[in-house]
């Protein structure tokens, strides 16, 4: 039992720390977005980790993704839309596996559906997140702050799970679920 949760808590850790490398390399990246916001695969460890460990593994590994972000973050504006965009707004990614695990030992179209409800539903909230963040401390209208943020997450959802469903359909079942 202690070994499985060191495994559970090194694996966390490890998709966390490939989640921020991810992300630092999207920031060196050229923006097209000049108020925040990235192409980038950050997300995808927390999706990972959606069929590995369901919620908890995906809840904590967005959750450690999103504190560490802090520490580079260039928008902090006061302890809720920190909250919002950076702490929370990863952590609830994390609720895509709610479809993510359901799919071991399926058929390839049964895996690509859940892939995509897993993603859509995880970024979705990320979406309501960061728009409520824009409304309420960007002092920005509900939807220019709804479309701004689909900008960005838009295209980065669809990488991310253009690499997840081509992960899934390769990668043996020992390096996708925690057997």
């Amino acid at each position: 039992m202690k070994n499985k949760k060191l495994k559970f808590y090194c694996e966390v850790a490890v998709y966390a720390a490939i989640g921020i490398v991810f992300d630092l390399i999207a920031g060196i990246i050229p923006k097209f977005w000049p108020n925040g916001g990235s192409l980038s695969i950050a997300m995808l460890p927390v999706f990972l980790m959606g069929y590995r460990y369901k919620l908890k593994g995906s809840l904590l590994t967005g959750l450690i993704i999103g504190c560490v972000q802090l520490i580079y973050a260039s928008y902090l504006l006061n302890f809720f839309q920190i909250m919002l965009d950076y702490v929370l707004a990863y952590t609830v990614v994390g609720f895509c596996s709610i479809f993510l695990y359901h799919i071991e030992n399926k058929k390839i179209i049964t895996k690509i559906i859940f892939s995509s409800l897993g993603v859509l539903l995880g970024v979705f909230l990320r979406l309501l997140l960061t728009t409520l963040s824009g409304y309420l401390f960007w002092e920005t209208a509900w939807w220019p702050s709804f479309t701004y943020n689909l900008t960005y997450l838009l295209p980065s959802s669809i990488l991310c799970l253009i690499i997840m469903i081509i992960l899934i359909n390769t990668l043996p079942n020992k390096y996708l679920y925690n057997n």
